[in-house]
């Protein structure tokens, strides 16, 4: 069993070891992690969007397996998106933006 201790405190980031700057996704891996053990506390302190990213994830691959079981609903799914590629980039970007200008960034 996978503990949150498990999970890991080191970050390997090679946008943060070239340009010496963490990047707009820095801590989400490790905050998916935490998230995958119920660790919502730290997951949230690493990264702030990784619960809706991970919503996100299930409802693709659900919308993904009916698609394959035949819901023609499922085809229409895909129209959003678009839209919520460029509502995450955004929200990504914004907080990305805030940690730059406040120096919090998961460590």
């Amino acid at each position: 069993m996978v503990t949150a201790a498990a999970v890991g405190s080191a970050p390997w980031c090679p946008f943060r070891r070239l340009l010496g700057i963490p990047c707009a996704g820095c801590g989400m891996t490790r905050a998916l992690a935490h998230l995958a053990v119920g660790d919502w506390r730290s997951a949230l302190a690493l990264h702030p969007l990784a619960p809706l990213v991970a919503a996100e994830l299930v409802l693709a691959w659900m919308a993904a397996g009916l698609e394959a079981l035949g819901w023609r609903s499922a085809a229409r799914l895909r129209s959003w998106v678009p839209a919520i590629v460029v509502a995450d980039g955004a929200l990504l970007v914004a907080l990305w933006a805030g940690r730059l200008a406040s120096g919090a960034w998961p460590r």
